[in-house]
Order: structure tokens, then sequence, then C-alpha cells
């Protein structure tokens, strides 16, 4: 019988954290994964053939939401029990937020009624050592917990569970290119939307930052690919401030934007491996 895995993901149609879903669906190719996701996703991961798209926006879904609040959790659950393990793929999972008592929560019901696994993840950032406690005394009830970074598996060495592996993505096969174009590839983020605005007094100084980057290599013959790994997430709309800083510039024409849609990624690996420098 196939064996059955339900997947937490990020799910805002962002490259990397795709790319975890395509790494970890890819290469177990004999299990059958479950993502509990919306109808956009259907289509992201349409190829992948093992990855069944639980659309949590479903008519079906809708309806039991009518009939009782509880029972769309209720079937989420009763998919949760059929499979054999549960796994949580992803980077920056473990952030402390004013509300992290109530995630310690939900880990807590999580790792008490299913075999789970987090991959990928690292800890942080982090404030109090109430918060750091709490959450080391729930790793020890999960069945693995995989950091990718040395310095969040060393606030937790001491725990069994606990373990460290390079970024998953580090194995992800990139495209073979057989000439590196002069290109640069400048993978651009939204510092005023990021976090709910926690890092909006950076917002200018970053785009600055970046314009200075972008002015030295155009001005040294490169073109430029200001790339966007997240539309939800506003990048989309940073890659457009700093590209009209550059409106008047003679070599305008050299800075291309490639943003991210869920379906070509691989377009944006190519241009990844193709260029010759890479800011992230």
């Amino acid at each position: 019988m196939k064996k059955k895995v339900f997947l937490y993901a990020y799910d805002k149609v962002n490259l990397g954290d795709d790319l975890f879903i395509r790494t970890i669906v890819n290469r177990y190719p004999a299990v059958k994964f479950f993502l509990w996701s919306n109808k956009e996703n259907k289509k992201v991961f349409e190829d992948c053939k093992n990855l069944f798209v639980v659309d949590r926006d479903s008519k079906f879904n809708q309806f039991l939401n009518k009939v009782r609040a509880s029972l769309s959790v209720r079937y989420q659950e009763r998919l949760k029990k059929k499979c054999d393990a549960v796994v949580y793929i992803g980077g920056s999972i473990f952030m402390e937020y004013p509300s992290w008592k109530n995630i310690i929560e939900w880990w807590n019901y999580q790792s008490s009624h299913y075999p789970f696994y987090v991959v990928g993840a690292n800890f942080g950032p982090y404030q109090s050592k109430e918060y750091k406690d709490a959450m080391g005394e729930m790793f020890i009830n999960l069945e693995d917990v995989c950091f990718r970074d040395k310095y969040s598996y060393n606030l937790f060495q001491k725990i069994d569970t606990v373990r460290y592996a390079p970024d998953i993505l580090f194995s992800y096969p990139m495209p073979i290119v057989e000439k590196k174009k002069k290109q640069i590839y400048i993978s651009v983020i939204n510092c005023i939307d990021k976090e709910d605005g926690k890092y909006k007094c950076y917002a200018l100084e970053y785009e600055n930052m970046i314009s200075t980057i972008i002015n030295h290599f155009l001005n040294n013959g490169y073109y430029i690919k200001l790339v966007s790994f997240c539309k939800e997430e506003g990048d989309e709309e940073a890659v457009r401030r700093i590209k009209n800083m550059f409106c008047n510039h003679d070599r305008y024409k050299y800075i291309q934007e490639l943003n991210y849609n869920g379906q070509n990624y691989k377009e944006l690996l190519y241009e990844l491996a193709s260029s010759e420098y890479v800011v992230a």
C-alpha cells in the first residue's frame, strides 16, 4: 500500500517554498502527498502527479463551514489521521510572534496526535528565552527536527530529535549552462510589507543600496535581472520601484524584470544559473 504524507508548507506562490515542495515530492515518488492549500496551487503543482492539493476554499469546504465552522477543520484532521506522517517543510517557520503561546499550543497538539516531522527549518528571530525554552520542550515530542543552519542546531543540539543538514535546496538540480551571461541576478524583497511593516524603516536604505549595485554593474556593461520571488509579499512592487529609479539612465533597457508566477520556475532557475553574479 502506498505511503501517505500530509504536508504543511508556505503556499503563497513563493519560489523557494514551492521548490521545497517539489524537492520532497520528487524525492519520494512512491509516496502520496496531501497539501491543504487552494485552487491556485492546484495549477502550480499540476505536474506533480504524487501531490494532491486539497482546496480549502472548495465548494465542499465552504458547505462544511456553513453547516458548522469546525467541520472543515475536522475534515482536515481526518485526512491527517489517514496519513502515515505529517511533515512541515519550510525555512523561517519558528519566528517569535506576540501570539507565540497560541502557536506553541498548535505544535503541542500536532506532536501529541501525529508522527510529526520538521524539515529544512531555521530558528528565529526570537527575543525571549521563554519562547526558546518552550519550543525546545515541544521539539522533544516531534519525531524529527532537521535544521538547515548550525546556529539553530546549536541552540537545541542536546535534544535527541534535533539534527542538522544543509539547506534542502542545495540539492535541487540546477540547469546546466554552457556559458555565463554578462548578467547580474538580483532577488528583491519588499521591506515595506515584510512581516507587517516591521522592516519598513529600512526600505529606503535597502532600495538605495540595490540601486547603487545596479548602477555599478550597468556602467560596467552588465544586464540586470531584477527578480521577484513572491508577489504576495509585495516583491514585484519593490522591483518596479527600484527599476523606476533608472528610467532616465541611458542603459535602462538593460534592466529586465522577472517575476515568479508559480509556473515559470524553470526560467528563474535558468537565469540564476546563467548569471555571473547573484545578489540575494
